[in-house]
C-alpha cells in the first residue's frame, strides 16, 4: 500500500514537529513548510493527499489560498484540515465563507 502524503504548513515549529512525529508513526509520508510564502506552489508541486494548514499564520492570504486551491481541478480530492488558534466560532465562519466542510 502506498503511503499517503501529508503536507504540513505551519509557522510554529513545535506544532509541526509534534504533528510530523505522530503522522510518521501512523505511516504517513510528511512534507512540511514553515511559512505561508510559496504555499500554493508547494501544494501544486507535492500533490499531497492531505493538507494540514494553520490558517492564522501571519502573511497568509486566506482568500487567495482558498481561491487558488478550489479553482485547481488537480486538488479536487485534496483533504484540507484547518488548524488555528482562532476560536471555534471564527473558524466555522471561515469554513462556511469558503464552502469547506
Amino acid at each position: 500500500m502506498e503511503e499517503r502524503k501529508v503536507l504540513l504548513i505551519d509557522d510554529n515549529l513545535m506544532d509541526v514537529i509534534a504533528a510530523e512525529r505522530s503522522l510518521r508513526q501512523e505511516g504517513y509520508e510528511v512534507v512540511r513548510l514553515a511559512s505561508p510564502a510559496g504555499c500554493i506552489a508547494k501544494v501544486d508541486y507535492e500533490r499531497p493527499d492531505v493538507l494540514l494548514i494553520d490558517i492564522s499564520m501571519a502573511r497568509l492570504n486566506v482568500q487567495e489560498f482558498f481561491d487558488s486551491i478550489s479553482q485547481n481541478e488537480d486538488h479536487e480530492d485534496l483533504i484540507i484540515v484547518l488548524s488555528s488558534d482562532l476560536d471555534a466560532e471564527t473558524l466555522q465562519k471561515i469554513c462556511i465563507e469558503h464552502d469547506f466542510h
